[in-house]
């Protein structure tokens, strides 16, 4: 006769970016225990994306987080959605071309009354949601990753590495968010389809820097630089002293991401401010590319894929 073995929790989410802290959010409000793991040491401080849809604010509203994460949003209202400039000194003397946010069509407004003020970055709303998952005593483990899993048909048994060492837990289910490149994933060889690459290699520079002397008052979503020293896209964090600078890494012309140090990273943001004497402190570099491709099964027994 075989002994049952009982799951040590109903579920185990594996990644604490933006849709594994909102999964795990949205599965406490609904009373099911979770355990969130996190390789990181907590949030990541590097916003990948500013924009939030009409769903994803229906479910913050759901969570009661909508005027959290408004609070933390940047009042965009009458600002430009793009712009194009040669450099942001230029920009703020008046030589730019612009295109005003949208405003919400009645399609939008029929799906959600309430949108945000602004743009939230990603980091700021992974802040706002883990920030009420600690108040509410969720088991959110930072600094810990998934090293194996094994399921059957009654639970998924998987191996943890965390500050203490390793450990095992017997999950009902799992779900994996860790991203493009996932353990969980390639544990249990599932493969992905698509066009893949789908343009060139970028840096995604976060830095700290007071444009507001320079800007004079101008405020913007994103604003695409075009000055040939330091060609890129500048995106508004906070419309003041924190921003993110994309710039082009010539990967067939033999560049790397980390030739992207620090003090390379500082310099092209001056050249695209257009302020030499600049006081630039670089926060982090992230190397990316666009590319599209998907799952090939998004449901593995009792694991489920979801986010990237």
């Amino acid at each position: 006769m075989t002994e049952t073995v009982y799951p040590d929790v109903p579920v185990l989410v594996v990644g604490g970016g933006s849709v594994g802290l909102l999964t795990a959010a949205l599965l406490i409000h609904h009373g099911v225990p979770a355990v969130l793991v996190e390789r990181r040491s907590g949030p990541s401080v590097h916003p990948r994306a500013t924009g939030i849809g009409p769903r994803t604010v229906e479910v913050l509203r759901e969570l009661e987080l909508d005027t959290a994460v408004d609070a933390v949003a940047v009042d965009l209202r009458g600002a430009a959605g793009k712009a194009v400039a040669r450099t942001v000194v230029e920009m703020g003397a008046g030589d730019v071309v612009t295109v005003p946010m949208p405003a919400p069509s009645a399609d939008e407004l029929d799906v959600t009354p309430f949108r945000l003020r602004g743009v939230c970055a990603q980091d700021r709303l992974d802040a706002v949601v883990a920030a009420d998952l600690a108040r509410r005593g969720a088991d959110l483990r930072w600094s810990t990753r998934l090293v194996g899993i094994a399921q059957d048909a009654d639970g998924v048994d998987v191996e943890l590495e965390g500050p203490d060492g390793r450990y095992s837990l017997r999950c009902t289910r799992v779900v994996a968010a860790d991203g493009t490149h996932s353990t969980v994933r390639t544990a249990l060889d599932v493969g992905t389809s698509g066009p893949g690459d789908l343009g060139k290699s970028m840096i995604n520079i976060l830095f700290r820097a007071d444009l507001r002397p320079h800007l004079r008052g101008m405020s913007f979503a994103t604003c695409t630089i075009t000055t040939p020293e330091a060609p890129g896209l500048l995106a508004t964090v906070d419309g003041e002293t924190n921003w993110v600078f994309h710039v082009p890494c010539d990967v067939d012309g033999g560049e790397r991401p980390e030739d992207f140090t620090h003090e390379r990273c500082a310099a092209v943001v001056r050249l695209a401010v257009g302020d030499p004497d600049l006081d630039v402190e670089v926060r982090s570099v992230l190397p990316w590319r666009p590319r599209s491709a998907a799952a090939e099964s998004f449901a593995v027994g009792r694991v489920f894929l979801v986010g990237d």
